[in-house]
């Protein structure tokens, strides 16, 4: 295998190149949801059993579940058709648009602020 800085300056210097690794990329990310699905079907091991009674192996199902979210964190970013989709819809008085006219640096400025800090508060909440 080439070093990795081999392969990066292949990807600015060989458009054919470039191709065929994006290609490569999705096809990974493809593999990686697949692989998603083949873990959360997998059962062995999700009970143990202690002095004769069954239990939840919490452990294995963590461990499982670590993976799984790896992976689809992995796919999300090689392919967007994984990633959550993220929508921001800033509207100003009545569902129209925000309006900037007549409005001093000083003053939007300030509504800008508003808005990122009322953001932080609602992630927060979330």
């Amino acid at each position: 295998m080439p070093e990795a800085r081999t392969v990066h300056y292949w990807l600015n210097d060989k458009p054919d190149f470039f191709q065929q690794y994006t290609q490569a990329r999705e096809i990974q990310a493809d593999t990686l949801f697949d692989e998603c699905l083949d873990i959360a079907d997998q059962q062995e091991d999700d009970v143990k059993t202690i002095d004769g009674v069954d239990q939840t192996n919490h452990d294995v199902i963590g461990r499982a579940r670590l993976r799984i979210d790896t992976r689809k964190w992995m796919a999300g970013k090689l392919k967007s058709k994984y990633s959550d989709k993220v929508v921001n819809e800033h509207v100003g008085k009545d569902g129209g648009p925000i309006e900037t006219k007549d409005m001093s640096d000083i003053e939007m400025a300030r509504r800008v602020a508003f808005m990122l800090q009322k953001g932080l508060h609602d992630k927060k909440a979330e």
